[in-house]
């Protein structure tokens, strides 16, 4: 079996005239949709740790923590850093997570340049001309023989203060650097926010914060939140140096990093030159492009005002608490109008007239009366861009856009004949597929469509809970002593709950074994009995459910979409498979579809 050899990576670097083929472990990576077919990861020798981007070219299967056999590579420095691009290679095997941290690479040469002997003007391995920007600087950069000049790139001409040496790249924290600073913009501040349960209270605030690399969230709590809070300002520019780099809390953050950052009592922060830093990296989504687009996905999109509603006060579900909320609707060249809501001060506040292009950064899709957007409290949105595309947007509005009619974005149509489409066969993936993408375990939800048998289903486990009856809450409701049912939150009692799917399953194809869970609306249609009657069977004493599932629910083939995240149970990280929707096969439009792949192949 292939393994790692520390210190390969160093002598990579150190004697590039005596480069072979190499092992590498993938610690982490993380794709690069604007890219293409591009991986942005993290390479490890089991010593060495080097910033590593692999090409369209590689033809190996990528995992976290995979064990790889380079064969085609080349060097790279950008913005002070050093990377190793990796062309091509093999899939050796699954490794295991890393026990102790491993030294950076371009920290070492950083301290002692006279060690790196790769000739980055001059080198053998590679065309850097093509190489891809990956949202960096793109020019060809090497660190030279003055140690200050392998710093950061700082686009004010000046120095930043002695207190913040070793200025690196948001993208290149992590928690095993001691020693670090950024420059970075303050993209978003929280409101102070108080919280009070059993182990005490406190309060915190949160800044989301933007450099050319890209972004990180940043949270202090009480002392230190009242030390920063008048200090961070939204859209200012500060150095930051001395707080702690941790994993990244994902339920709490729709930031695309694997860390954040906790302010401390030593932390230090100073405003800087604001030049160089990007105000906002926009990623932008056709409107037409939404309909197609899974729920609770994050997207960024560019429109046309068309209409503005008034604000109104709304009651949140999970907590009882007022917010305000304002419904805009945008169109752009696509002929689709979108409606986006708005919250709290944003709500209140806005003021745009219909016919201004808007920028919005941060809208969660739902398919609440079609296809919607909200804006998530970390988002911007900013009238009059000063973008290229919102020119050219505005001028088709102006010449024609103002005067047309426009289609509302609505989901494509689910069901039996959406999963077994032509498009959704041909990107079915089966369960070792699906498990060897390592789907979820980069903490992004991912979505497939897969082909299984229901094979497993314990009804004497929980698979439903009591809920409450009233129109718009699911709460789960709690039995009081008169034999009543009682929802905190409506603060109305019941004679009897709703009961309501919370089930899983076991499912299998030919290539493996799959735990799928599923919640009240696929539970109806998996079973073909509401939960409530599941209940009463289970409790009548006769054999009617198990008769029930063995006829009617298992061993019987289903096409279902499934959405992987990464969850976690007691310290634990796993990767959980929700079934989001579901239809029975249609075995004349898959002999349909294999007979064309059989023809197109030739057999």
């Amino acid at each position: 079996m292939s393994k790692l050899e520390s210190g390969t990576l160093y002598k990579l670097f150190h004697e590039p005239e005596n480069a072979q083929a190499f092992y590498v472990q993938l610690i982490q990576f993380k794709h690069l949709a604007e890219e293409g077919a591009l991986w942005k990861a993290k390479a490890s020798d089991g010593e060495w740790e080097v910033n590593a981007v692999i090409k369209e070219s590689f033809t190996g299967t990528l995992r976290k923590y995979s064990i790889l056999r380079v064969t085609k590579f080349g060097y790279q420095s950008m913005n002070g850093r050093l990377y190793l691009i990796i062309y091509d290679g093999e899939d050796c095997h699954d490794g295991d997570a890393p026990t102790h941290p491993m030294k950076s690479l371009t920290n070492y040469f950083q301290n002692a340049p006279q060690e790196l002997k790769v000739n980055f003007d001059n080198t053998n391995f590679a065309d850097f001309k093509t190489f891809p920007k990956l949202g960096l600087n793109g020019s060809k950069q090497s660190l030279s023989n003055n140690p200050k000049s392998n710093q950061f790139s700082n686009s004010t001409g000046s120095a930043p203060p002695t207190k913040f040496k070793n200025l690196i790249g948001i993208d290149a924290l992590s928690p095993y650097q001691s020693t670090w600073s950024i420059r970075a913009r303050v993209s978003y501040k929280s409101d102070m926010r108080e919280w009070s349960n059993q182990r005490g209270k406190g309060k915190l605030f949160s800044v989301n914060l933007l450099d050319e690399t890209g972004q990180i969230k940043a949270t202090a709590f009480n002392d230190n939140a009242s030390k920063f809070y008048d200090i961070f300002k939204e859209n200012k520019v500060y150095y930051l140096t001395k707080a702690n780099i941790t994993q990244a809390k994902k339920q709490f953050s729709d930031l695309d990093n694997d860390y954040e950052i906790q302010l401390d009592r030593m932390t230090e922060v100073d405003e800087a030159d604001d030049s160089g830093v990007p105000k906002v990296q926009f990623n932008f989504m056709k409107l037409d492009q939404l309909q197609n687009t899974e729920n609770n996905t994050i997207v960024d999109v560019l429109g046309v005002l068309k209409s503005v509603g008034e604000s109104r006060e709304i009651i949140a579900k999970s907590s009882g608490k007022p917010y305000q909320r304002r419904d805009i609707s945008v169109v752009d060249e696509t002929g689709f109008e979108c409606t986006i809501g708005l919250w709290g001060k944003l709500a209140r506040e806005f003021t745009y007239e219909p016919a201004t292009p808007l920028a919005i950064k941060g809208c969660k899709v739902n398919d609440f009366n079609g296809k919607q957007l909200s804006l998530i409290p970390s988002g911007n949105l900013i009238a009059n861009p000063d973008l290229p595309e919102a020119y050219k947007l505005k001028g088709w509005y102006d010449n024609e856009g103002s005067t047309s009619k426009f289609s509302s974005v609505k989901p494509t149509s689910g069901g039996n004949r959406d999963l077994n489409s032509h498009e959704n066969m041909t990107q079915r993936k089966t369960i070792s597929e699906i498990e060897a993408e390592g789907a979820g375990s980069d903490g992004q939800q991912a979505y497939y469509t897969t082909k299984v048998t229901p094979t497993y289903f314990s009804a004497d486990k929980t698979f439903a809970y009591p809920a409450c009856g009233s129109d718009g809450c699911s709460k789960k409701v709690v039995q009081q002593k008169d034999g009543d049912w009682r929802c905190e939150k409506c603060n109305v009692n019941f004679p009897e709950p709703d009961w309501r799917y919370v089930a899983s399953i076991s499912a299998v194809d030919s290539t493996g074994q799959i735990w799928l869970s599923m919640f009240n609306e696929q539970g109806e249609q998996f079973f073909g009995i509401s939960a409530k009657e599941m209940m009463d069977m289970r409790n009548s004493g006769t054999n009617d459910l198990k008769d029930h599932l063995t006829k009617n629910v298992l061993f019987k083939e289903i096409v279902c979409r499934v959405r992987a995240s990464m969850d976690s149970y007691n310290g634990v990280d796993r990767v959980r498979y929700s079934m989001v929707s579901l239809a029975k096969p249609d075995y004349a439009a898959e002999a349909n579809f294999l007979a064309e792949t059989l023809e197109k192949a030739g057999l």
